[in-house]
């Protein structure tokens, strides 16, 4: 049988297990917007300033379209590459509502 694009799966997972997958999906959307710190990822080293100044020089290179130190939205509002646009408003919509559902739990 052939899966479509809206088969639904469920996992099962502790709280714990949750939030880190929340931090990497949220750490992967601000990155495509634009925010190349990785904090969720990089907060948890001994030397998270110097990766977040490292990182942030990838800035130009994920959103050449935008000036250095600004991101996109989001939903990726004016970003030019479509497929960007779409990772940084699933990966934001996914995230947030994991984050929102686990909160209110």
């Amino acid at each position: 049988m052939k899966k479509s694009k809206q088969t639904r799966y469920q996992v099962e997972m502790t709280e714990e297990q949750l939030r880190l997958v929340i931090d990497c999906i949220e750490d992967c959307s601000r990155f495509m917007a634009g925010q190349t710190e990785m904090t969720n990822c990089t907060a948890r080293l001994d030397n998270n300033h110097e990766l977040w100044n490292s990182l942030r020089e990838l800035q130009p290179l994920v959103t050449p379209a935008l000036g250095c130190g600004s991101s996109y939205s989001w939903n990726g509002g004016h970003c030019p590459n479509e497929q960007q646009r779409k990772f940084i408003a699933q990966t934001y919509y996914l995230y947030r509502e994991m984050r929102h559902r686990l909160t209110t739990a």
